[in-house]
């Protein structure tokens, strides 16, 4: 009793022991649980690598959710089956418009990253496809373009670089 006790105060939950043929040895519900039975128990054991089994469970007229799984010893041998217990209200369970709502606020989320990464984007490259531009126009030949250089950043100060240089030509 002391260790199903222990054990529900470390997970915060009702805990139930069983021994090997499903019948409860301790718990910390009031009262009496209802037996594993064989049949479960086996099949805990025989998938406990893969998974665990719930089972609902009612205790006092409130509707429980058990999780039941293999109880070893250090040495890996089974000794019986471990149940962990939450009361069905305290379980959360999403509705389908909770999943829509979900699914509407991330995609207006990742669109609104998108649109912002490409404002951002495109404010960086206009100037630098510009600067292109009228270096070819220079290459060319045609010494009478300017480059827009406003701002402080470093594709102002490239700007107006440019600006000198196509001066120190005229």
């Amino acid at each position: 009793q002391s260790l199903a006790q222990e054990a529900g105060e470390e997970v915060l939950a009702e805990v139930t022991l069983y021994d090997l043929n499903g019948q409860m040895l301790a718990s910390t519900f009031p009262g009496e649980v209802a037996g594993a039975g064989g049949p479960l128990v086996m099949d805990v054991l025989n998938k406990q690598e893969k998974a665990s089994r719930t089972r609902s469970v009612s205790i006092a007229g409130t509707n429980h959710v058990e999780v039941l799984g293999a109880w070893e010893a250090r040495d890996g041998n089974d000794l019986g089956l471990l149940g962990v217990s939450l009361a069905e209200s305290t379980l959360v369970r999403t509705s389908s418009v909770t999943q829509l709502q979900i699914f509407i606020l991330v995609a207006l989320g990742i669109i609104l990253v998108i649109g912002i990464g490409l404002a951002v984007a495109g404010r960086i490259t206009r100037p630098l496809v510009r600067l292109a531009e009228v270096s070819s126009e220079v290459a060319q030949g045609n010494l009478e373009v300017k480059v827009d250089s406003r701002g402080n950043d470093e594709i102002a100060v490239l700007a107006h670089s440019f600006n000198q240089m196509i001066a120190g030509l005229q």
